[in-house]
């Protein structure tokens, strides 16, 4: 039985998702082939679950590797991501936006407002 949130391969991980990707298939896809969940296999390339042997087996048949090659360190480094989702480049006609701004004249000025005192409540009614 597998070790919940413990991984004997630290590589495992990155080493799995990379495998998937190269065999241009989905979470969902290799957890068919391989006869889990998908869920099961995203808790694998985040680290969180160690496969038990079996898993292994199955995950390397439906990648087309052995498990050895499963177990080997990922050929690319990945360099970790911050969490969060990852900012939008800006756009490039929005390039320089400082300038624009400088070059924008300035809008006239609005004038004060005063206050009135409040007389009752609501509108008042036309007398007839």
């Amino acid at each position: 039985m597998a070790r919940q949130g413990r991984n004997d391969v630290p590589d495992f991980p990155a080493r799995l998702k990379e495998l998937r990707q190269q065999a241009d298939l989905s979470q969902e896809a290799l957890a068919r082939l391989a006869g889990t969940t998908a869920s099961s296999v995203a808790k694998l390339e985040r680290g969180e679950r160690a496969p038990s042997l079996d898993l292994a087996g199955r995950l390397a048949d439906a990648l087309g590797v052995t498990v050895d090659e499963l177990r080997r360190p990922p050929t690319a480094r990945q360099e970790p991501r911050p969490p969060g989702r990852p900012r939008k480049a800006p756009a490039a006609d929005q390039a320089e936006p400082q300038q624009a701004e400088a070059q924008t004249p300035a809008p006239p000025e609005a004038p004060p407002i005063t206050e009135t005192p409040a007389k009752g409540k609501g509108r008042k009614r036309k007398e007839a």
